[in-house]
């Protein structure tokens, strides 16, 4: 079931993997969006191109996806105090999980 594969997820991948479940996101939305693009205020996410990066949306059109409570939550831990920016960064390397 969908619980039992994010409860075996990490500290990195679980943000990720939920986002994308709970709003229908595509990798590659998840993986251009900012934290200038989340409105918790009136729980919306805006899903834009980046000309500036090469990247559009595959519709090309750009939306805003309404985001829940659960969800907030989740992406208000993975941005902390970070005003600006990606939300997800890239997950570091780590020798102790490389089988060395």
């Amino acid at each position: 079931t969908e619980f039992e594969f994010l409860s075996q997820l990490d500290d990195w991948s679980f943000p990720v993997h939920f986002i994308l479940a709970k709003t229908g996101m595509r990798p590659g939305e998840l993986a251009h969006l900012l934290i200038e693009d989340l409105d918790f205020e009136n729980g919306w996410i805006s899903i834009r191109n980046r000309k500036e990066l090469g990247w559009r949306i595959k519709t090309g059109r750009e939306r805003r996806i309404p985001i829940g409570p659960e969800s907030t939550n989740v992406l208000r831990r993975v941005i902390a105090n970070r005003v600006a920016g990606p939300v997800f960064l890239r997950h570091r390397f780590s020798t102790t999980h490389a089988g060395c």
